[in-house]
């Protein structure tokens, strides 16, 4: 894509900082890291978002995000990972191209990665009949 920054920086019309690459994905440092380590791991073909990725790219795509995550385990010692995406706008997607966020955790880090989401009084009966019939 022309005006995608995803893939100028895959191109490398555009730098960046990157941590590793093979031939399906790039993991680069963002410019702005949220933590230390920090990553975005980016698909090198165009894909907006998670409903676009065909099934072998996503197999190779998650075993590279996987391979990641071991590595900042084993070598930089974090003692977990948080693996976030965000696919379309309600979702709040950043850049129209499909790219996977990897937060190293350590003890004592004092982050919180999940959302604060208001609870949701559901039916155990007709929501789970509900979904289930829209979906299958």
């Amino acid at each position: 894509m022309d005006n995608c920054i995803f893939c100028k920086i895959i191109s490398r019309q555009v730098p960046s900082y990157i941590i590793d690459e093979n031939e399906y994905a790039i993991a680069i440092l963002p410019k702005d890291m949220e933590c230390f380590g920090h990553t975005l791991i980016i698909p090198k073909k165009h894909f907006e978002n998670i409903f676009d990725i065909d099934d072998n790219y996503a197999k190779e795509f998650i075993l590279f995000t996987k391979n990641l995550a071991l590595k900042y385990k084993n070598k930089l010692w974090a003692t977990g990972v948080n693996i976030l995406n965000a696919s379309w706008k309600d979702a709040q997607q950043s850049v129209p191209h499909l790219h996977f966020h990897i937060i190293p955790r350590f003890p004592n880090d004092n982050m919180d990665a999940w959302p604060k989401f208001e609870k949701y009084e559901w039916n155990q009966e007709t929501d789970l009949q509900k979904i289930r019939e829209k979906i299958f």
